[in-house]
């Protein structure tokens, strides 16, 4: 049984008139080539990472580019890979070794393994005992031993500033709590 028809769909549709089909726009970039996402309190140099990570997204749309050039011409018998910066650099999808180094070096500086949760937990704890109470901070979070707490503390109270966006509220109130003890 037909259940009628819809006017506002169908004028819609006429004044819309028919959808264009995308056309196709090459191959997906692969993820492994964007730029990891971090939160503020997680304390990576994104700066400098989105540095490198644009470098390796460049030399891979350079790469598709050659591959659609070579592809497109009339050369057919030449069977070999696209080299876009050397053979070297290409194997490493546009990074020399010292920025493999390098990023490699960035991500292990960061706390990656801290939730927004451990971060309040830890915002909190420093209000109740303090900056340098690392032990006592530790046993208010759940998996951090008081070495991971002093570490994270460093830098927190180090890139805090230049990192954190409400960094004058969060260090306000951590000085008041200080103040009650």
């Amino acid at each position: 049984k037909s259940r009628g028809y819809n006017v506002d769909q169908m004028y819609r549709e006429q004044v819309s008139g028919k959808k264009e089909q995308k056309q196709p726009t090459g191959p997906k970039m692969p993820k492994h080539l964007i730029t990891p996402q971090f939160a503020e309190f997680h304390f990576f140099n994104t700066q400098r990472l989105d540095e490198l990570y644009a470098k390796k997204r460049d030399w891979w749309n350079r790469l598709q580019a050659a591959i659609k050039e070579k592809e497109g011409s009339e050369k057919k018998d030449d069977e070999g890979e696209v080299v876009v910066d050397g053979a070297e650099i290409d194997a490493k999808e546009g990074w020399t070794p010292e920025e493999m180094d390098e990023s490699a070096a960035l991500l292990d500086e960061g706390f990656r393994d801290w939730s927004k949760k451990d971060f309040s937990v830890f915002k909190s704890a420093c209000e109740r005992h303090g900056r340098t109470a690392y032990e006592s901070i530790s046993q208010e979070l759940e998996n951090k031993d008081a070495e991971e707490v002093e570490r994270y503390s460093a830098a927190f109270w180090k890139l805090g500033p230049s990192r954190i966006a409400n960094w004058d509220s969060v260090e306000k109130q951590i000085e008041k709590g200080e103040g009650k003890i």
